[in-house]
């Protein structure tokens, strides 16, 4: 039976979270636009319950404590929606420039935190590119040798089947990730110092992480065993470390096993060892 041959993209939670919070503060926005010229109604009150609804999830703080925010007192948020209440214009305006006040507080928040990290990112690249790029392009390939083995022994029991499956979808975040960032330092071997394509490098490389550490928050505490056992896996890591990449998980404890020069000098004599076995 054919493989697919579906392309999975790098996903980046980060900017995903920004989006939401923007959307949020958008629809917060445009209602309390709409609400402040002295009346609302069933449409306003939907979209108000609805609001409410999204805002606890989307901003990471409780519908208790945006309430006390809007100084509306602590139960506000959790009952007004679930009894169906119409509450005055006034509380209606004051839970909407909660939300909004909040939403751009975590917009400061997560862009302060995303340039920062881009910046270490930048920083990363321009002093050790060559290096960086040799070794992404290293796991990349082995990367995708090891999807190959993979794939060439699938398993029957359904445990291991479940389990290669996970090691299969790690080392595709590792052959698609490490392949885009050989891509963006590549192109900076003409112009090491262009300001447009070290931004865009460093969005690679902080990308790759976030979705990393995305998947290890899903999956480390099942994968912990094996991974730490798979040298893409370790190399990977470190390299990413390496690059200035905010892995906020346990991994990054991981790269701690191997560092530096000494990550490259292994990937690399992997590398030739299974170039000698094919001769």
């Amino acid at each position: 039976m054919a493989r697919s041959s579906r392309v999975i993209s790098i996903q980046n939670p980060e900017q995903d979270k920004i989006a939401a919070i923007r959307e949020l503060r958008e629809r917060a926005i445009n209602l309390r636009r709409d609400v402040s010229e002295g009346s609302y109604g069933y449409d306003e009150l939907t979209r108000f319950y609805e609001l409410i609804k999204d805002s606890e999830s989307t901003l990471e703080m409780a519908n208790s404590k945006l309430s006390e925010r809007a100084g509306l007192g602590s139960g506000f948020f959790a009952t007004v929606a679930r009894n169906g209440r119409s509450p005055k214009l006034q509380n209606f305006l004051r839970a909407l420039t909660s939300i909004i006040e909040v939403s751009n507080e975590r917009l400061v928040h997560v862009d302060a935190r995303a340039n920062s990290t881009n910046s270490v990112v930048v920083s990363r690249i321009k002093r050790d590119r060559v290096q960086l790029l040799s070794l992404a392009q290293s796991l990349h390939v082995l990367a995708r040798e090891e999807i190959a083995r993979l794939d060439a022994n699938l398993p029957n029991d359904p445990d291991r089947i479940a389990r290669h499956k996970k090691q299969r979808e790690l080392m595709k975040i590792f052959a698609d990730g490490f392949e885009q960032i050989s891509k963006a330092l590549t192109a900076l071997e003409t112009s090491p110092n262009e300001p447009v394509l070290l931004g865009r490098a460093g969005r690679v490389v902080g990308s790759m992480g976030e979705t990393l550490t995305t998947w290890w928050k899903e999956n480390g505490a099942e994968a912990m065993d094996w991974a730490i056992r798979v040298p893409v896996f370790v190399g990977g890591v470190a390299m990413l470390g390496w690059a200035g990449a905010d892995m906020t998980v346990g991994t990054t404890a991981m790269a701690a096993l191997v560092g530096g020069q000494k990550v490259l000098s292994a990937i690399k004599a992997r590398k030739s060892q299974g170039k000698a076995k094919a001769k």
